[in-house]
């Protein structure tokens, strides 16, 4: 599979979350699974999932044109899901590591660390192991530790799976949509985000500046359609007309600088606040 993960780039990813190329090969061999002829069965299993799910959510007689659009996407997907699983659990495993060492943690601690966050994602992993540092330090018991780093640890996985069903469900519209766009004979399509200092600006932002592009073309951030990332709020239209085209270009532009300037004014604030609190810890100092 010429984009499975290989040993060389888990080795990489390992690197960049911190960990010494001296300690690395072990974790980066355990991944040649993903270079692996089985790799591709789960792979076109997947997809397969995929491709009746977006055809089950289809409104009426699907035509040629959609199913062969949503094979296609499918196949992406499974190949990006399986992608995607592979380097978020490296990068989680290597930042656990490196933090873990970091912090002066013994090899028993790390390695607990590491299944005890088996299943979530980078961020929730770190939340997880510092909510069990603040209980160690707090004075609580083993047993009464371990329970309450299950119980959380059981809502965070409902709350990813949750986000993962919702992305889903987005995706599958948002693929819906563009195979009926074509079929229609529709050229020009724009994202639209939520327009507030939520929207994520490495991705919907950058889409939204773009205005209207070709309904072939792919948004700046790489999306066909929405969601540009799981919890995505943004929405993409389909423009039929020259006139249509024209107003969601003069609409882009817009809600661009009224983004922008959102975003300015929040980050004076920011400035402001934080140059509040260090004047008053210089009075402090002072007194």
């Amino acid at each position: 599979m010429a984009d499975s993960i290989t040993p060389e780039r888990a080795r990489e990813l390992l690197i960049e979350a911190g960990i010494s190329p001296d300690d690395v090969d072990d974790y980066a061999a355990s991944w040649e699974y993903f270079a692996s002829p089985e790799a591709l069965v789960v792979q076109e299993a997947l997809s397969e999932e995929l491709f009746l799910k977006k055809k089950a959510a289809l409104t009426g007689k699907p035509t040629e044109l959609q199913l062969q659009t949503l094979r296609k996407q499918s196949i992406i997907e499974a190949r990006g899901i399986q992608l995607g699983i592979a380097e978020g659990e490296l990068s989680k495993i290597g930042a656990t590591i490196a933090d873990g060492v970091a912090s002066g943690q013994n090899s028993r601690v790390i390695a607990r660390n590491l299944d005890m966050v088996t299943g979530l994602n980078a961020p929730q992993a770190k939340s997880l192991i510092k909510f069990r540092e603040g209980l160690e330090a707090n004075g609580f018991n083993e047993k009464e530790i371990n329970k309450l780093v299950d119980s959380k640890k059981a809502k965070m996985l409902k709350r990813r799976k949750e986000t993962i069903a919702r992305t889903e469900v987005r995706n599958s519209q948002g693929v819906s949509k563009l195979s009926e766009a074509k079929e229609r004979g529709v050229k020009k399509k724009s994202w639209v985000t939520a327009g507030d200092l939520r929207v994520s600006r490495e991705i919907c932002q950058l889409n939204e500046q773009a205005g209207p592009i070709d309904i072939d073309k792919a948004f700046p951030s790489g999306h066909q359609n929405q969601p540009g990332h799981p919890n995505c709020r943004c929405t993409v239209t389909y423009h039929t007309s020259d006139k249509s085209v024209e107003i969601a270009e003069e609409r882009s532009e817009i809600r661009s600088a009224e983004l922008i300037a959102k975003q300015e004014a929040e980050e004076r604030l920011k400035a402001s606040e934080k140059a509040a609190k260090e004047r008053e810890r210089d009075r402090a100092r002072d007194t």
